[in-house]
């Protein structure tokens, strides 16, 4: 399930970025608005950046960086703001990947690159082909490899809560976060994944065949 991710040039077909909706010292622990800037500037064009719509931080994410802090980075970067493209806002990862997918699907996008904290992939993975499902819309997504982490970064880790963490201990905490949302999104709900939380991991599987395919 572990992407081998895409670098700056590998994959000329990427059309647009996604950096979800995250803390500052999420952010800080892989410099992902560095990793962004350079992925962009690796193009001889300038790639659409996606980012989660949320206003600011609010009562149920606190320490949360919000939709402005994001846009006055891209800009101070130079990407152009007819090049910024807010989705619908989310509060958790499932929302954010719905608002994702129905954006591309709007913009008519086919490959776009995910940037996120690594411990984050296996989650957003799973959430995307449930938000395809539901927006009746595929696309070919590929995380984005930071150049570093570093585990010991304090940072707010989860939403709804000022806990101070670090990325070595939110990686072991997400695993269980992942299989809650399978659990909460499998077969044994019905087709419960198609509207909310994670995909099963036969229908991750089926998804990465297809992306992996031929015209990947």
């Amino acid at each position: 399930m572990m992407d081998d991710a895409p670098q700056v040039g590998d994959n000329p077909s990427l059309e647009a970025l996604y950096m979800h909706g995250l803390s500052a010292g999420m952010i800080a622990s892989c410099d992902l608005f560095e990793l962004a800037d350079m992925v962009n500037c690796g193009y001889d064009r300038e790639l659409f950046v996606m980012y989660n719509g949320d206003p600011a931080s609010h009562a149920t994410t606190v320490g949360w960086a919000g939709a402005e802090t994001y846009r006055g980075e891209f800009l101070s970067r130079l990407v152009p703001e007819t090049k910024l493209l807010p989705t619908a806002p989310g509060l958790h990862t499932r929302s954010e990947t719905d608002g994702l997918v129905e954006l591309a699907k709007e913009k008519g996008f086919a490959n776009v690159g995910i940037i996120t904290v690594p411990y984050h992939w296996p989650r957003v993975m799973s959430c995307l082909v449930g938000s395809m499902a539901k927006h009746d819309y595929r696309l070919r997504c590929w995380f984005v490899r930071p150049a570093y982490v570093n585990w010991h970064q304090p940072m707010v880790g989860s939403q709804g809560t000022d806990k101070e963490s670090s990325f070595l201990n939110e990686a072991g905490g997400d695993v269980e976060r992942f299989c809650m949302y399978l659990e909460r999104g499998s077969f044994e709900y019905g087709e419960a994944w198609k509207k909310s939380y994670g995909a099963p991991l036969g229908e991750i599987m089926e998804y990465l065949d297809w992306r992996d395919g031929p015209s990947g």
